[in-house]
């Protein structure tokens, strides 16, 4: 269960990884539901893990910025699945755990977005297979570059949308959402499974 993109937690994230790498783990579920999104590089990290070592290096995502936006050198900016992260605590590159999945499961709802849509969307322009169980995301297909502006004695914060995010094969074919392929919706909802046991099971999910 990951709820939460944060670049400041990301030594929590690869150790936890790393832990299930050590159990020598051969299959994993990704819940992402309520997962907002945070920092892209997060989301990048997170997809570099989960799958082989011989993915780094790859195209993950092309952000493509506004041209009019001064704060950028260039309009296009091509992401690589990293094999190092950078770790806050000790100022040092290090090297990223490896889970080796040949396919993802993923539970999603309609909060997950922006990064959790990214990890979804990348992994699929990797042709890593991804199988979605839940109810359609947010559909958010962009990203921002956070300003801080001070004005007298108050510090103001903005986050505006500044990129478009494309995976590996161009797709940014999401704002309406991602569908699961299992929609809990429509399982929920079929008469021929209301058996009791089953409608319990999608109430708690």
């Amino acid at each position: 269960s990951y709820l939460s993109f944060e670049q400041p937690f990301v030594g929590h994230l690869v150790e936890a990884v790393k832990d299930l790498s050590e159990q020598g783990i051969t299959d994993m579920i990704l819940d992402l539901r309520s997962n907002p999104g945070g920092h892209a590089v997060m989301s990048v990290y997170l997809s570099a893990m989960m799958i082989d070592e011989s993915y780094g290096g790859k195209l993950f995502a092309t952000y493509i910025y506004n041209p009019k936006n001064k704060r950028m050198a260039q309009t296009e900016e091509k992401i690589i699945l990293d094999k190092t992260y950078y770790d806050p605590a000790t100022g040092a590159m290090k090297d990223l755990p490896h889970l080796n999945m040949q396919k993802v499961w993923i539970l999603a709802d309609n909060n997950s977005a922006s990064c959790s849509e990214s990890v979804i969307v990348g992994l699929q322009g990797l042709d890593i297979p991804v199988e979605i169980i839940g109810t359609t995301t947010r559909g958010k297909n962009c990203g921002m570059l956070v300003t801080e502006k001070t004005f007298g004695s108050y510090i103001y914060t903005y986050a505006p949308i500044t990129f478009m995010n494309f995976n590996a094969k161009g797709d940014n074919d999401y704002a309406d959402g991602i569908k699961p392929q299992v929609n809990l919706d429509d399982y929920y909802n079929e008469s021929n499974i209301q058996a009791s046991y089953q409608t319990y099971q999608c109430y708690v999910f």
